[in-house]
Order: C-alpha cells, then structure tokens, then sequence
C-alpha cells in the first residue's frame, strides 16, 4: 500500500472518529466526566506505549522523558489545548 493510500485512510478514519464521538459520549451521559476524563488518559498512555513498543522506540520516549525541556513541553501542550 503506498503512502498516500495510507494517509487517505488515515483521514477517513480519524474523520469517522471525530464524527462519531458525540454519540459515544451521548451514552456516556451517567459517567462522571472526572472518571470519563481518567478513562481517557489511562487508555491513551497505555495505547501509547504498547505502540512505542511495537515500533521498537521506547528508546526515544525514555530520551523524551528524561530530558526537562522535553518534559515541559509534553507537559504544556496539553494543558494549553485543554
């Protein structure tokens, strides 16, 4: 598969996500948004690293981690798109 058929899909699956979503959490309306909250950053650190792995770079996550200025940055990112 080349690289632009993979990006094509890419596209339309994270625009199938994103479409999607407000009826996912439309059903989710009894969780409590601090647990829906912790639910999602859970399963995303936990999907990230399982990924990490199997693209053999955990070898650069550990240098991202380890390094301040990295660290501030994965840090201030979120919390300014939050």
């Amino acid at each position: 598969m080349s690289e632009a058929h993979k990006d094509i899909l890419a596209v339309l699956a994270s625009g199938l996500i994103w479409g999607f979503s407000p009826i996912y959490y439309k059903f989710l309306t009894y969780v409590p948004p601090i647990e829906l909250l912790a639910h999602r950053v859970l399963w995303s650190v936990i999907f990230f690293v399982l990924l990490m792995g199997f693209q053999r770079r955990l070898g650069a996550l550990r240098t991202a981690i380890t390094a301040w200025r990295s660290v501030a940055t994965l840090f201030l990112v979120p919390v300014l798109l939050a």
